[in-house]
């Protein structure tokens, strides 16, 4: 399609023409691989150029994307050019194409190809196939020169500049960037291969039972062409220590390799061998169950599974959809093996979409993958467990999907799922019995959270949205105050989630009905008495908690606040109820993610997952003083509470009767007038804390 004089405009142009729905912004920075920023301007100076030919705008639709009218569609069938026909790589290679409206990195790229495919590459060619000046070729050979340095150098001949380096990785290189390669071509050209390498690969699945996806057989097509054509054309052989492995599935690649070779009167150990481990990187979509190393796998993806679980304390789903967990994971790790074994890089282009949407789970699926290193010694890349990452998120939103199949849903997220949300939790349920929570997750739930059925996130940190579509999040105090309860009940008003009418239970309104209709005698008392009943857990409120570790301390010594935990937690740490390192993640986590443990009233609620570092189920309770501060000098503390859980329930008893004291006005009075350690001591136990 040649229409727009915009960077991008053509590119743009044709993915809406391909396109039958309507394309959202995503998946247009992800295929045109710019910015969504260049994006809007791409569309705005379209939209412009159509104007003035009179043809239909871009069109906007609200929450489905961006598409072109039939009778815009209709002008470009019948009016733009007819893209130019290439046939062969070498055709490719030999002449000279015009590719004028290529990025920066798009042109770099072709330039790295044309390097490594041509006999020779001159500036002035460069200069005219990019339609860019001697100044700008320069710099990208400079950028170029130091991308190749490790594998590769640039030479200056007579008729141009020449790579020199191993041909194994030269063709590794065109094999680990050829999809890039052909995006561009693609975009700019009318380009196709032989059928006759399709139909190779074909009889390849028949022999080997095994099926490669749509996309991986497409580009070892591409592939197989591109090498005939330069061992043909340019004549050249490769060469390196051959090591024929002994399974019997890649045998039988190797042998259909060399039959593909010799129906092409090439006779070479080293190019049967080389063609034999590139298609074993490549992605399948079924595998034969007798496949060798995918029976080693499969107990080695187990561990795996089993790894990620006890990271997360979360049970996966051993069924995603039709499809088993480890089966499929297994499957996927037999191409990921090959890859690392021969060195094919594979570039994930949503790597950083991953890393960053999905950080915590990438983090742990980068630490349960330990057991495929341990038995292969193999270390993957960032972009293999990007990839890996996203079996693991699959799973987590089929969890959630399973447990979740009420409307109205409404997500509880802390940092560990652990401690403050639990508080927030139980009053939420109290207050908007109507509506359906679920939660607390931790992060690595909430990263995987399927929007489906979810209305809004409420959560007792600062999160950021997954995607642009994901349901709102609201940050609110695990100890809200009025002011949050009346933002929170005008949210779920205007959004119609509560009807108009206040659902919250307010004790002094109950009161004043009481007063009504009968004498209140003692009514602080009166009030104190609602309180507990109304705001009280399922269960034995006066259940000692003396079968738990419990510590309790007073100071007047002044501290800053990460000297306060690391004192507050001593005891604990002494009495090896947890580790070090426990200590360090609230520290981190405080640091990361700021004060949402403080809890208002002068309580800080210190806390993280078991996963980091508890060894019993156990709990401190420091009063300091002399108040301190984390970040915010309106919030002083002067009461650390240490909770050290062993999982998201066996401490519920204690944030329970937590919740009931510091909402108790008399309770906090009294703990601000402790002044040693047997006043605090007396304290815990008339608020059954110990």
């Amino acid at each position: 399609m040649n229409f727009s004089k915009t960077k991008h405009g053509d590119s743009l142009l044709r993915e809406l023409y391909n396109q039958k729905a309507p394309i959202s912004i995503e998946t247009l920075e992800n295929r045109l691989n710019i910015s969504r920023r260049s994006i809007f301007y791409t569309i705005k100076q379209l939209n412009k150029e159509l104007k003035a030919k009179n043809i239909d705008e871009i069109e906007n639709i609200r929450k489905s994307g961006y598409t072109l009218s039939p009778k815009a569609k209709n002008y470009f069938l019948t009016h733009t050019t007819k893209a130019q026909q290439i046939s062969s790589f070498n055709e490719l290679n030999r002449n000279i194409f015009h590719f004028p409206n290529l990025s920066k990195e798009e042109r770099i790229l072709i330039t790295k190809y044309f390097l490594i495919s041509r006999p020779y590459t001159s500036l002035n060619q460069l200069s005219v196939i990019f339609n860019i000046s001697k100044n700008t070729v320069i710099a990208d050979l400079q950028i170029i020169r130091h991308d190749f340095s490790k594998k590769f150098t640039i030479e200056n001949k007579r008729k141009g500049k020449i790579v020199v380096g191993k041909e194994k990785e030269k063709r590794k290189w065109i094999f680990s960037n050829l999809n890039s390669v052909l995006k561009i071509l693609n975009n700019n050209f009318s380009f196709s291969f032989s059928p006759k390498y399709l139909q190779q690969l074909c009889l390849l699945e028949r022999i080997t039972g095994n099926t490669f996806t749509d996309d991986s057989r497409i580009l070892l097509a591409y592939f197989m062409q591109w090498e005939i054509e330069r061992i043909k054309i340019s004549n050249l052989s490769i060469q390196f220590t051959l090591n024929r492995t002994s399974s019997s599935d890649s045998s039988l690649i190797y042998i259909w390799a060399q039959s593909f070779f010799n129906d092409e009167d090439i006779h070479n150990s080293y190019e049967t061998q080389f063609l034999a481990e590139i298609v074993t990187t490549q992605s399948f979509q079924q595998i034969n169950t007798k496949d060798p190393l995918l029976n080693r796998l499969i107990p080695v993806t187990q561990q795996i599974i089993d790894e990620f679980t006890n990271l997360t304390n979360i049970e996966l789903p051993k069924e995603i959809g039709e499809h088993n967990l480890k089966y499929m994971l297994a499957s996927h790790l037999v191409s990921t093996y090959y890859r690392a074994k021969y060195h094919i890089s594979y570039r994930n282009p949503l790597l950083n979409q991953i890393k960053s949407s999905y950080r915590a789970t990438f983090e742990i699926t980068k630490a349960a993958l330990s057991p495929l290193k341990d038995i292969t010694g193999i270390q993957l890349s960032d972009d293999e467990i990007a990839l890996i990452t996203i079996y693991f998120s699959g799973a987590l939103r089929s969890l959630q999907i399973g447990q979740s199949k009420q409307k109205s849903q409404i997500a509880v997220v802390c940092s560990s799922g652990i401690g403050t949300s639990r508080l927030l939790l139980m009053q939420l349920t109290q207050r908007y019995p109507t509506l359906n929570f679920i939660g607390p997750l931790n992060m690595i739930e909430f990263e995987n959270l399927s929007k489906t059925n979810i209305q809004l996130v409420l959560s007792t940190t600062k999160l950021s949205s997954p995607s642009n579509n994901f349901p709102p999040i609201i940050q609110i105090p695990p100890l809200p105050n009025t002011a949050d309860w009346l933002n929170l009940d005008s949210y779920l008003r205007k959004n119609q989630l509560i009807k108009s009418s206040n659902n919250s239970i307010n004790i002094v309104t109950i009161m004043d009905i009481i007063s009504n209709y009968a004498r209140i005698v003692e009514p602080k008392n009166l009030e104190n008495a609602l309180n507990s009943y109304i705001y009280k857990s399922s269960g034995n409120q006066n259940h000692s908690l003396n079968s738990y570790f419990s510590d309790w301390q007073f100071t007047d010594q002044k501290m800053n606040w990460k000297e306060a935990v690391s004192f507050s937690l001593d005891n604990l740490l002494k009495n090896s109820i947890i580790e070090e390192k426990y200590i360090e993640k609230i520290i981190e986590l405080t640091e990361d993610r700021g004060d949402y443990m403080v809890l208002g009233n002068g309580v800080f609620l210190a806390h993280a997952t078991p996963q980091s570092g508890v060894q019993q189920l156990g709990v401190s309770f420091t009063y300091f003083k002399k108040q301190f501060c984390i970040f915010n000098e309106d919030k002083p503390i002067n009461f650390v509470i240490g909770l050290a859980p062993i999982d998201q329930k066996s401490h519920l008893k204690i944030l329970s009767n937590l919740l009931r004291c510091i909402q108790n006005k008399d309770w906090i009075t009294k703990l601000n007038s402790v002044s040693n350690s047997n006043d605090l001591y007396q304290l815990l136990i008339e608020g059954h804390l110990i």
